[in-house]
């Protein structure tokens, strides 16, 4: 027994250290990109100094040359402005999944986007859950749709993933879009389940906390996402799927309103996914996507990349700070 706990306690040890290093990897990042840019302006403000009796042209030619590799830089700093970058549940693999730590956590890790479950309680508040029941998440037992809100709220969600992350409660979905309106994060609502009326009480929410227009709803549920459409046309809709054929696309296509973006989100991706896609000018995400290889391949297609720890714009210009450095 006593040997148990030496080892559980090594575990735990170990898994703060990743936690941390993950974390510190990322800031380093976006600091080697920095400082990069700047060696790259001082590079060249000394080679035109130098050549400052030579050509009128030869100073131009360095001056673009230097001024090309700074755009490109800066370009892939911005890339998930294009190729969004969806933090899944928060930034899960470090913090305790869809809380308030965890989505806080994705922004200072560089996310755009953030995705939450949807689900409610016996008194009819939609919260932030994955899961049916509180069993794996928390210190408490229970179907959600069994538990009050009050309930819900006295146990702890942070606990079970860190000792750092003790006393978390379980965020209302009101409080994650607050959060995210303040500091910056597109959210990307999952609807588990929910009637139609709460379905509605989803959109009015969003609606009154000024966020129409700057929100994603995505579902394994057509049926669900019919309902966002009807109370709102202009709604940009994701349809998840974990296999795929074509019935899908136009499933999702037939959601079109002339006012709003629908997109598929897939777990497979292969050349038919995105042939058949682009054929209908319908945008491709994927999901979920935790090792660095698995970002190696991916067509140019894709729209967006969702993950537990990775940020795909980062990936890119670290991959463009390699070429750049070496040419």
């Amino acid at each position: 027994m006593k040997n148990e706990s030496i080892i559980n306690n090594i575990i735990l040890a170990l898994s703060i250290i990743l936690s941390i290093l993950s974390l510190v990897i990322a800031v380093k990042a976006q600091r080697d990109l920095s400082s990069l840019r700047t060696a790259m302006e001082e590079e060249m403000k000394n080679q035109l100094s130098q050549t400052a009796s030579a050509s009128n042209s030869a100073s131009e030619a360095i001056k673009e040359e230097l001024e090309e590799k700074i755009r490109i830089l800066t370009e892939y700093e911005c890339r998930d402005i294009n190729v969004k970058s969806i933090a899944h549940r928060g930034a899960s693999e470090i913090a305790p999944e869809n809380t308030i730590p965890a989505f806080r956590l994705a922004k200072e890790l560089g996310f755009s986007c953030v995705e939450t479950d949807i689900r409610f309680t016996a008194d009819g508040v939609p919260v932030c859950l994955h899961d049916g029941s509180i069993d794996r998440t928390s210190n408490g037992t229970g179907t959600i749709t069994d538990l009050s809100l009050g309930e819900v709220k006295r146990f702890d969600f942070g606990a079970w993933k860190d000792n750092r992350y003790e006393g978390t409660e379980i965020p209302t979905f009101e409080e994650f879009l607050i959060l995210c309106k303040n500091i910056g994060l597109h959210p990307y609502i999952e609807l588990k389940d929910g009637t139609v009326e709460q379905i509605r009480s989803l959109v009015d929410t969003v609606n009154r906390c000024g966020m129409k227009g700057k929100v994603s709803w995505i579902s394994f549920d057509i049926a669900m996402l019919s309902a966002v459409r009807w109370y709102d046309d202009e709604a940009r809709l994701g349809y998840l799927i974990s296999d795929f054929d074509v019935w899908r696309v136009n499933e999702i296509c037939g959601l079109r309103s002339g006012k709003n973006e629908t997109f598929l989100n897939a777990s497979v991706y292969n050349g038919w996914v995105v042939e058949e896609c682009s054929k209908v000018k319908l945008p491709l995400e994927i999901w979920t996507i935790d090792k660095e290889e698995q970002l190696n391949d991916i067509d140019p297609y894709i729209s967006g990349v969702t993950s537990d720890i990775l940020r795909y714009g980062q990936y890119l210009y670290r991959k463009e700070l390699e070429e750049v450095t070496l040419s």
